[in-house]
């Protein structure tokens, strides 16, 4: 005789969303870590800078990828958390790369003027790519809680955290 387990009793809805919810939470943690990212505050060689830069979007780009887990499980709600999410992981990645100091190729003239045209660009396009993920969730009436959500940091709310 074999025994059905209380998850494989359940209706197949029910099961997505708890696989969608242990994503996110795994997810969420990946985010935590990521926003405290360390960034050196005084001079950086162009060789660090290189490696940090990659590496904050490797690291933007596997978690990414984990919230995107959470939405492949075919849960409304958890949808529509890990887009706001994604959303709030280009906020925290866009405030990541402002605070990287200019390594030396950067130094033109004597000033960095180029450097910061570089970077200002590189942020801009985060929160743009935030915006996009913030703007969908509203109009994809998947939750309300979460459309909420959205609409506060669209409207100039802060993302916690970052």
């Amino acid at each position: 005789m074999v025994l059905a387990s209380p998850a494989s009793a359940q209706p197949a809805s029910w099961k997505a969303a708890a696989s969608a919810a242990l994503a996110f939470g795994h997810a969420e943690g990946k985010l935590a870590a990521f926003a405290h990212h360390p960034v050196p505050s005084g001079s950086i060689s162009n060789q660090a800078f290189d490696a940090l830069y990659v590496e904050l979007a490797d690291a933007a780009t596997e978690l990414t990828n984990a919230y995107v887990a959470a939405e492949h499980h075919g849960s409304p709600f958890w949808k529509a958390a890990a887009e706001v999410r994604i959303g709030d992981l280009s906020i925290c990645h866009a405030a990541l790369v402002a605070r990287i100091p200019a390594p030396p190729r950067w130094l033109v003239g004597g000033t960095t003027d180029g450097y910061k045209i570089f970077m200002a660009a590189q942020v801009e396009s985060l929160q743009r790519h935030a915006r996009h993920s913030w703007e969908w969730v509203v109009k994809a009436e998947l939750s309300p809680y979460w459309a909420a959500r959205a609409r506060e940091r669209l409207a100039g709310g802060s993302v916690s955290g970052c």
